[in-house]
């Protein structure tokens, strides 16, 4: 399964916070893969360089998918112009999600969860299918935020 890993998130991954274990775990020994991608993101993740780091070692093990920057990046502006609140400023997430067919988030940002909901309902799933790039049928990802969401690492 893919996963998107917010921004916020960052140093609790590479910090092993207790929080975020069986997520690491999953991602480095399990079936997870992170999906990642577009300009924001790539800005995102250059900030953090420990982070960066760890992508890297997650590249080489292959535990990573890449998605094209234009791609996410047109996705995103599309998301912007249709889905617009003072609350999301996480739109190339629901980028990456739509895009890699993510089924987990992981972040503890309420406002990328109002987003998320927001997009998977079926007005805005019409919306979303006709002006984003996706490989196929559109999902609503879980949201991992803590140890008892390890119940999506399971097939679903």
């Amino acid at each position: 399964m893919l996963v998107v890993i917010d921004a916020n998130i960052f140093s609790a991954i590479v910090q092993s916070r207790y929080e975020f274990e069986p997520l690491t775990e999953y991602i480095i020994t399990g079936e997870g893969k992170v999906a990642y991608g577009g300009s924001k993101y790539n800005s995102e993740i250059s900030a953090h360089i420990r982070f960066s780091k760890f992508l890297v070692e997650l590249k080489r093990g292959r535990r990573t998918v890449r998605l094209d920057t234009n791609d996410v990046d047109c996705n995103e502006q599309f998301l912007i112009a249709n889905f617009q609140n003072s609350r999301f400023n996480d739109h190339h997430i629901m980028a990456i999600v739509v895009l890699s067919q993510s089924e987990i988030v992981c972040s503890l940002d309420q406002g990328l969860h109002a987003l998320i909901n927001r997009c998977y309902q079926p007005d805005a799933i019409m919306i979303i299918s006709k002006g984003c790039k996706h490989p196929g049928r559109i999902r609503k990802p879980g949201i991992y935020q803590n140890r008892r969401h390890e119940v999506l690492f399971r097939k679903r």
